[in-house]
């Protein structure tokens, strides 16, 4: 299942109109699925994001996570952008996503403040965009996916204005980048489904079911296997695992973090 989160309502309105998303019952959080999809609404702040984010993986099995929304910057209004850096000006630290898939689109740096940013922040900015969610949404996605598997796409909405835009305006950049944004899902969801085999999938299930991994972990483990076959065509690592049985939870915490740490390499 891929994740989709949104700052606020008006940025999710026509991804959930196009791709049919019903709201589940939540007192937490405004949450929008079907069977390929699960959209939430987080709020606006990097604090609110990395929650909300944090929120879903909790509950849901998600493959892929993706951060789509607005923000200010030096590009012509209304371009889409796939982010390939960001930036957060809090921490002083840098995010790099790292997407396989060649989709011909544009791609620009971003950085994540706490604060609105004005005309007056241009001149010392280090990324051609700013927002105020993408950094928090990727470093908790981060804990459960392989980078491969998590995107931030960003629609110009300004460039640097305090001017109000209006839900017309709004809606008008929505129309504009709608088709481009669910293809950019729909192919981002399958760039790595078929690379594992019946037999690879097969070694995870055992791996699964003798170390008794969360859904997170089958999720986290799922990615990262991915991520391995496509730098080095191979899962042999599994195969030392196949025979590992624990007896507690503290022992399979340990394999598991041997396991992460072996496909990550």
């Amino acid at each position: 299942m891929t994740l989709i989160v949104c700052a606020f309502k008006q940025e999710a309105s026509l991804i959930k109109k196009r791709l049919s998303l019903k709201k589940i019952d939540d007192n937490k959080f405004e949450i929008f699925s079907n069977s390929k999809y699960i959209l939430i609404i987080s709020g606006i702040g990097k604090i609110k994001s990395s929650i909300a984010t944090t929120y879903i993986f909790a509950k849901f099995q998600i493959d892929y996570a993706v951060n789509f929304g607005f923000a200010g910057g030096v590009s012509d209004i209304s371009e889409l952008f796939l982010i390939n850096k960001i930036f957060d000006i809090s921490t002083d630290s840098y995010f790099f996503p790292d997407i396989l898939l060649d989709l011909d689109m544009r791609e620009s740096s971003l950085s994540s403040f706490d604060r609105v940013v004005t005309k007056s922040d241009i001149d010392s900015l280090k990324t051609e965009l700013v927002d105020m969610e993408a950094s928090a949404f990727f470093e908790a996605s981060s804990k459960f996916l392989a980078l491969n598997s998590i995107a931030v796409l960003k629609i110009v909405s300004d460039n640097f204005s305090s001017d109000f835009l209006s839900k017309d305006f709004i809606d008008s950049l929505l129309e504009k980048n709608i088709d481009r944004v669910l293809y950019f899902l729909e192919s981002f969801s399958f760039q790595t489904k078929s690379f594992l085999s019946v037999e690879v999938l097969k070694k995870l299930d055992t791996i699964y079911s003798n170390l008794h991994f969360t859904t997170t972990q089958k999720s986290l483990i799922l990615n990262l296997s991915k991520y391995h076959f496509i730098r080095f065509n191979n899962l042999d690592i599994l195969d030392s695992f196949l025979d590992i049985k624990t007896e507690s939870k503290n022992e399979a915490k340990k394999v598991f973090k041997n396991l992460e740490n072996e496909l990550s390499k």
